[in-house]
């Protein structure tokens, strides 16, 4: 009796531990997940990744609740969560990073449009001309109301917010195509052509070529 007793005790010690493993894993797992979460940092999500494949590699955890059924039973959905866990965080980092890159290349597109925009109205400025001046501040209010809306479109990937984006972008390309007009004829139509350029190749392509690609 004294033997059985003392292999019970060590049956369930060492799944005690083996259990006290599995849920250190698991939180620094989780802590890893929140780290990566706000800085994408490439080192957390392999920290992720390493501490529950210790959970599933571990061979002899299974083993050590091979003589206690139902134990095994909960020890064995405890790993299939595990793995699950992993392949959802696997497939949200995925997101996250493919998302980063697009929104680097629309920060780095609308910087652009924006200066192109504004560069034109600051070099009509000078010249003097009322309607002209007019036109130029219309298109570049325009152009930054698209630009903010834009953004806000790719927070919330609301499709009224990409609705309500397409409408002030055709105002904006109509504000400039007024100015456009009134500056066909002198040095000032390089610059708008090389805009139309971008025009021509619609709103999300304009804004942020990562979107369209």
């Amino acid at each position: 009796i004294l033997g059985q007793g003392y292999v019970e005790y060590r049956t369930i010690a060492r799944q005690t531990i083996s259990i006290s493993a599995y849920v250190e894993d698991i939180f620094q797992a989780r802590i890893a997940a929140y780290r990566y979460r706000n800085t994408l940092d490439p080192i957390f999500r392999q920290s992720v990744i390493d501490n529950v494949d210790e959970v599933l590699r571990d061979t002899d955890f299974l083993a050590r609740f091979n003589t206690t059924p139902d134990r095994l039973r909960d020890v064995e959905r405890l790993i299939e969560l595990s793995a699950q866990y992993q392949d959802s965080f696997v497939e949200m980092a995925e997101k996250l990073e493919a998302a980063q890159v697009i929104n680097d290349v629309f920060n780095i597109r609308t910087a652009n449009f924006k200066a192109a925009v504004n560069d034109l109205f600051t070099t009509t400025l000078p010249r003097g001309n009322p309607a002209s001046i007019a036109a130029a501040g219309r298109a570049l209010q325009s152009s930054i109301e698209a630009i903010v809306q834009s953004k806000q479109y790719l927070t919330t990937q609301d499709p009224a917010d990409l609705a309500l984006f397409g409408d002030l972008y055709d105002s904006f390309t109509r504000n400039f195509n007024r100015f456009a007009a009134l500056n066909g004829q002198d040095s000032i139509a390089v610059k708008i052509e090389a805009l139309q350029g971008d025009l021509g190749s619609g709103p999300i392509n304009c804004l942020d070529a990562g979107l369209s690609s």
